[in-house]
């Protein structure tokens, strides 16, 4: 039976061996994604560096992609600094590509970084532009009112409460892992003294 590290390897290798030249800096992308998702994050910053060498320096959504997964995988290592620089950089990316989903998703990541490190107003500003980004998307979204309401918590605001509520009512699935992530939050926020309100 092969391991995820095996698999990853062996999906990246016929990549490049069977995929035209265009679609290789994506296709490797999307592999170190997964290979992120595996808990695999040496592997997803090297093929995170290999999408953006054969990318160059072309900006455009599939390079801030890259970006933003090598941020992350930056990220799960422990390096917060040089994460939130590639994050930055991919926001930036992003949005002079017009590409919303990838945008708001490095601004979450971002916004995780400074939650984690108890800067909470910055966080608060990143999960804020997330949402604005991601209205079409309504799991995106519920993500970022999820993260926004954690910042809000962390600094005192009576508008957590709301966003964790509307967290919980745009998931899809009200037994999922991450509506019952969203009703602990709203537990938590409920049990907790009045705090004060956010101007």
């Amino acid at each position: 039976m092969a391991n995820w590290p095996t698999v990853i390897d062996t999906i990246a290798r016929l990549v490049r061996a069977h995929s035209a030249a265009i679609e290789i800096p994506v296709l490797l992308t999307e592999v170190a994604e997964i290979a992120l998702s595996c808990g695999g994050d040496d592997r997803a910053a090297m093929l995170a560096h290999e999408a953006l060498f054969y990318l160059g320096e072309a900006p455009g959504a599939t390079a801030s992609k890259a970006l933003r997964v090598l941020g992350a995988a930056h990220m799960a290592q422990g390096r917060a600094e040089t994460a939130m620089k590639l994050l930055d950089r991919a926001i930036a990316m992003a949005a002079e590509a017009k590409a919303p989903a990838i945008e708001a998703s490095a601004l979450c990541q971002n916004g995780l970084i400074s939650l984690n490190h108890g800067d909470y107003v910055k966080a608060e500003r990143r999960f804020r532009r997330a949402i604005d980004l991601l209205a079409p998307s309504p799991e995106l979204l519920a993500v970022a009112h999820h993260h926004l309401a954690l910042a809000l918590m962390f600094q005192g605001s009576r508008e957590a409460e709301h966003h964790a509520q509307a967290a919980l009512a745009l998931r899809r699935d009200p037994d999922s892992h991450l509506a019952e992530a969203d009703r602990i939050l709203l537990a938590r926020l409920r049990q907790t003294p009045a705090p004060r309100t956010n101007e």
